[in-house]
């Protein structure tokens, strides 16, 4: 069973009294947890349920020796670091924003119970400890000592990031503090008028008839077999035939959903290809398995 599903219902039968919950008593209290408003709602409180994105997954144990799994997760609502002058100081420091979600139980790849939280960073601090050692060890640290703040719970600085982007059948859904004023507020007529406008704005690009399909700008990041840390590979440094995975990240701003994207790929060669918009061949660096190739989507919401 799902375990987002599987924690609803043991709330439910704690609540009710009941081994065997109707419909109507599972939908009052999900109703109840969300206080009754939809993702991306603001709540009285100035809640939101959010849903976050995968993005990596450290692995340690806690004081018992109970292993405990973090996800660390992404959404746009949760504010990037930021400086800030220190009390007391001409100095600044540094100020990174998180929200983190209750524990749950889970099982081990050998059936043994443990313990699970997601910690939802922005998008830009996630990416910027994929590719920074130093900064990713900070956010475990903020992160443990969150833990410990919150839940009591003392993790082990003897950690390891594990080839997983979330652990877990399904990402949960998990409540965060909105952001003030207006931005929140009208943040849903604010992206309607944002899309009417790159709509038309692309209507106009594919229309005209001198247009030239582009090349989009493309980043590529390689997965170490040894350790799974991923680079960023310009052609020199690094050893693309020792990566356990090759990332190739495009970009490609004049669309907001994947129709109309045409991908191909082989065991040398990766095409993409977008009518009267984007035309681009990459050759890869090493040969690869072409049913390995898993392409990621990621437009705004």
């Amino acid at each position: 069973m799902d375990p987002q599903i599987e924690q609803l219902l043991k709330v439910v039968k704690d609540e009710t009294g009941k081994e065997n919950p109707t419909m109507e008593d599972v939908m009052s209290m999900y109703e109840k947890m969300t206080n009754g408003h939809k993702e991306g709602e603001m709540d009285e409180e100035g809640g939101i349920i959010v849903t976050p994105k995968p993005g990596f997954v450290v692995k340690t144990t806690e004081k018992s020796g109970q292993k405990v799994f973090l996800n660390m997760v992404t959404h746009k609502l949760v504010d990037p670091p930021e400086n800030k002058p220190l009390p007391d100081s001409e100095e600044n420091g540094i100020r990174v924003p998180l929200s983190l979600g209750d524990p749950r139980e889970d099982f081990d790849k050998k059936g043994g119970i443990c313990r699970v939280f997601d910690v939802i960073w922005n998008p830009e601090t996630l990416k910027s400890a994929q590719e920074d050692n130093v900064f990713r060890q900070l956010l475990v640290e903020l992160s443990f000592a969150q833990i410990n703040q919150k839940h009591k719970v003392e993790l082990s600085l003897d950690y390891k990031v594990i080839k997983l982007r979330y652990k877990g059948k399904s990402i949960s859904q998990q409540r965060i503090r909105g952001k003030k004023g207006p931005k929140i507020q009208e943040m849903g007529s604010v992206l309607n008028e944002n899309y009417k406008e790159e709509e038309a704005k692309v209507k106009e690009i594919a229309s005209s008839a001198n247009h030239i399909e582009r090349i989009p700008e493309w980043d590529l990041f390689v997965q170490r077999r040894s350790n799974q840390e991923i680079e960023y590979y310009d052609g020199i440094n690094g050893n693309p035939s020792a990566a356990s995975k090759l990332i190739f990240h495009i970009k490609l701003p004049l669309l907001m959903t994947k129709r109309g994207i045409n991908l191909e790929g082989s065991e040398e060669l990766l095409q993409l290809h977008v009518k009267k918009l984007y035309q681009l061949r990459l050759w890869f660096p090493c040969t690869i398995d072409p049913t390995t190739i898993d392409p990621v989507w990621d437009f705004k919401d």
